[in-house]
């Protein structure tokens, strides 16, 4: 059985993580907003910015499935009677909708990633990183279980 002291390091990390994950977002996004608007060259800035988004989701879904599969109690309750679970916000959002919004952001990350790398011109690409990395914070948002939504709040910080 996995300790208690590690599943509390783990959940630590996913908790913090997610702050530079949503600053480093909201960074690239200004910068592609700016880069836009101004016309000018996507340079280094853009790219340690955009690869910082990126390794702080990818940190952030590998905490995210240790916890996942290996530590937390809810998700095994969860598992235990998935019916019931179903039933229940809370055991419902950590054990589906928390992972698949998850999923998902780090899906439309990658996606953005690869099809604004293969983009003709600079336009393009900051125009499909603006799309994809919008829709990215968004679902990030949606996966925050934030202190106001009643049954499923947890703190800012843990």
């Amino acid at each position: 059985m996995p300790s208690c002291r590690m599943y509390s390091a783990l959940l630590y990390l996913h908790s913090y993580n997610r702050w530079l994950l949503l600053f480093a977002g909201l960074f690239v996004l200004f910068l592609t907003v700016r880069g836009l608007l101004q016309q000018s060259p996507f340079g280094r800035r853009e790219r340690i910015a955009g690869l910082v988004f990126l390794i702080s989701m990818d940190v952030q879904f590998l905490l995210g499935i240790l916890l996942y599969a290996f530590f937390n109690a809810e998700v095994k309750a969860a598992f235990a009677n998935f019916g019931a679970a179903m039933k229940q916000a809370s055991l419902r959002f950590f054990a589906v909708e928390h992972f698949a919004l998850g999923l998902i952001a780090m899906i439309l990350l990658h996606v953005g990633n690869v099809l604004a790398r293969r983009a003709a011109d600079d336009n393009k690409h900051r125009k499909l990183k603006l799309i994809f990395f919008s829709l990215t914070l968004l679902v990030v948002l949606l996966a925050i279980p934030w202190p106001f939504r009643e049954q499923i709040a947890r703190p800012l910080l843990r």
